[in-house]
């Protein structure tokens, strides 16, 4: 009878297993858990959805992260009678392939597939990589397993991939990480040079950061055909300028047509506790927009706009266009010539703060007096803030908030941002406010309140 209890316990906590979480997650990140939006998306999932990893589950061993990606996946199917798992062991089974011609499977492939299509996946997907300390190799960084699983969901499901255009050739940037992070998020961003080919009539947005040359008459005609979309608007352009490029007249004209203008100079901020690790030219800016400033985690968090060149809103409303300023420079800050002599201080500075970081101009079309549609430009003060420091950043906002910002312009229901995870101790980037408060508390006050309650017992006991 012992034994017969012991099997049918057995079998209960297994069954259990299967459909309850009997697993707690005490890491400080919750490496192993699933974020609250995965979950929400699986749970409210009405169509059937098969996940098959070329794989069998002892290939998920010898690395901490690939044993966070095990776990990770095997959730999945615990939150949703519409979602399966399967292992398939591809090496015994080449014949798997079959099931799904013009696809080149391998050992590690993932595949989501529903009735509405199939994403397919590498195992490396999963990770974020980087480089090792003596430089020699690739090591993996950071966990997106989740990230990347949730994400082929959400495209299968909503049918939603975001068209996006990458303005190239004139000198102009390629923020690898800003673009990661958007192919991420389902965004299909193709290079386009305006000058030999035409912006896709199905892209929503077009990205040019920091063009190091002007752009023709020509080229410029071809972003503003895009933007009318035959008077239907909806488009969206993401501009970046850029503090070491010269003046580009032409483009900034027309940027100027939208209400912003680009002008001469670098942003330079007078008070350390408004900068980033004490570089004057890596200022904090300011929330100024609540609707994007709420979409936030956490609107406690730092948004870093480093080597900034100064951008001035020319209006607020004209005709059919109105601009709005989304993040600000403080009033500490000044505006460094790029003609200054080496002997400029903050003193010599004609132009001081508070001075718009971000802005965001728009034109709208409308029929008896009722806004139908509208075209946006977003104008911001620094390119350098997409760089992968900034925008993988967990205590800075940069990534999050420009991707809340590009989702709403793009009318888009991507997935949303859903953060890396890693085993390695987090880097305390902190602005320098924060850092100094820190040092403060930790160096000051903390030991001091410590003596002081050594003191209190030492007399206690003294005068007891």
């Amino acid at each position: 009878m012992l034994i017969l209890a012991v099997i049918l316990i057995n079998a209960i906590f297994g069954a259990l297993g299967e459909k309850v979480q009997l697993k707690y997650d005490l890491t400080e990140n919750a490496i192993y858990k699933l974020d609250r939006q995965s979950i929400s998306l699986l749970e409210s999932l009405d169509k059937k959805i098969n996940i098959y990893i070329m794989a069998v589950r002892r290939n998920f061993t010898g690395s901490a992260y690939l044993t966070q990606a095990y776990n990770i996946l095997e959730q999945y199917p615990r939150y949703s009678a519409n979602l399966s798992l399967t292992f398939v062991d591809y090496a015994a089974d080449p014949t798997f392939a079959a099931g799904f011609p013009g696809r080149q499977l391998e050992v590690g492939s993932i595949l989501v597939v529903g009735d509405d299509g199939i994403r397919q996946l590498k195992l490396a997907d999963l990770f974020n990589f980087t480089l090792s300390r003596d430089g020699a190799s690739m090591v993996i960084g950071s966990s997106r397993a989740e990230e990347a699983i949730t994400g082929a969901i959400m495209e299968i499901v909503t049918g939603e991939v975001v068209r996006a255009a990458l303005l190239v050739g004139n000198g102009a940037k390629k923020p690898a990480a800003f673009l990661s992070m958007l192919k991420d998020n389902n965004y299909d961003v193709v290079e386009i040079n305006p000058f030999a080919a035409e912006i896709p009539d199905d892209a929503s947005v077009v990205f040019l950061f920091g063009p190091g040359t002007d752009y023709t008459e020509y080229e410029i005609d071809k972003i503003d055909d895009f933007l009318y979309n035959n008077g239907n608007y909806g488009k969206t352009l993401f501009y970046t300028a850029d503090s070491s490029s010269p003046t580009l007249p032409r483009l900034e004209s027309y940027l100027a047509e939208w209400g912003v203008s680009v002008e001469d100079g670098a942003v330079y901020e007078t008070s350390a506790e408004r900068t980033y690790q004490y570089i004057p030219f890596y200022p904090v800016a300011d929330y100024s927009d609540r609707l994007y400033k709420d979409m936030l985690y956490d609107a406690r968090s730092t948004f870093l706009m480093p080597m900034a060149r100064q951008i001035r809103i020319l209006y607020e409303f004209r005709d059919a266009n109105s601009t709005e300023m989304l993040l600000e420079f403080g009033a500490s800050t000044v505006v460094r010539p790029s003609d200054a002599p080496a002997d400029f201080t903050a003193e010599d500075a004609a132009v001081r703060g508070p001075l718009p970081a971000l802005a965001l101009a728009s034109k709208r079309t409308a029929a008896d007096g009722a806004a139908l549609s509208r075209s946006n430009v977003i104008v911001s003060a620094s390119t350098e803030m997409l760089d992968e420091k900034f925008i993988k950043n967990p205590s800075l906002t940069n990534g999050e908030y420009l991707l809340n910002l590009v989702n709403s312009l793009a009318k888009t229901n991507s997935t949303p941002k859903i953060t890396p995870k890693s085993f390695a101790g987090r880097n305390l980037s902190i602005p320098t406010s924060a850092a100094s408060t820190l040092g403060i508390i930790l160096a000051g006050l903390a030991p001091a309140c410590v003596f002081a309650f050594g003191a209190a017992v030492w007399l206690h006991r003294r005068n007891g």
